[in-house]
């Protein structure tokens, strides 16, 4: 099984976010995932640090509608759960 924790750049508290999805994946024994989600430019370094610090595969994300791209993405890497941060609406 695999955890998802999608984060978009502007997302405000990205640290949690990761967090929740950390104490998810370990209580469930599954692989963490973290997917940046971006509208266009680049996505800081620093978030592919923060995903470093809890163990995360990072996956990087660039699309004008970031919905149904999410939603192909975790289709085709069959995640098990999936945690959004608050602004995962865009």
């Amino acid at each position: 099984m695999k955890v998802l924790a999608c984060l978009p750049v502007d997302e405000p508290r990205p640290r949690a976010v990761l967090a929740e999805a950390a104490a998810l994946a370990a209580r469930r024994g599954a692989e963490l995932h973290v997917v940046h989600l971006s509208r266009g430019g680049t996505t800081p370094a620093h978030r592919r640090a923060l995903a470093d610090e809890f163990g995360a595969v990072s996956w990087f994300l660039e699309a004008e509608s970031p919905e149904p791209a999410l939603r192909g993405f975790i289709r085709r890497g069959r995640y098990g759960r999936v945690v959004v941060g608050l602004r995962a609406g865009f």
